[in-house]
């Protein structure tokens, strides 16, 4: 809504909920977030879709992926892939289960955040385990609502 319905930075966002969510949960231990600069801006009727999937990815990272790491980290990295936008969410972590990956026994959340990217950004959600656990969000550029 502070964008007035204009393009809105996917790294403001990004940046924005998981910083939200980290510091209305408690932990024990400090998460260590960075998310890469990018100049990539989304629809303001996509903003409210991805900003769920980040905060459930985020919020799932501190409840489940983060048990046993001395220094919990998430890492966000946002690109482009020809007329796709991708977003790579990582924690350090022991990654998924190979039935996670193979999205055979989803969660809640993780149906959830797979069904967002499918049916409201007309995207496609992935998992893979690469020193932790990593979330692939890939969804069309919008320049239009």
């Amino acid at each position: 809504s502070a964008s007035e319905w204009q393009p809105v930075s996917l790294f403001e966002l990004v940046e924005q909920t998981i910083n939200n969510v980290t510091h209305s949960m408690v932990t024990a231990k400090f998460v260590r977030v960075q998310v890469s600069p990018s100049p990539l801006k989304v629809v303001a009727e996509q903003a409210p879709n991805i900003a769920l999937i980040i905060n459930e990815l985020t919020t799932n990272t501190i409840k489940y992926g983060l048990k046993g790491v001395s220094e919990p980290m998430i890492d966000v990295s946002i690109g482009e892939d020809g007329d796709d936008i991708v977003i790579r969410f990582k924690d350090n972590g022991p990654g998924f289960d190979d039935a996670v990956i193979t999205m055979e026994a989803l969660n809640i959340g993780l149906d959830l955040v797979k069904n967002m990217a499918e049916n409201a950004l007309n995207g496609t959600l992935s998992l893979e385990n690469d020193g932790g656990a990593v979330t692939i969000l890939r969804f069309p550029r919008r320049t239009k609502m």
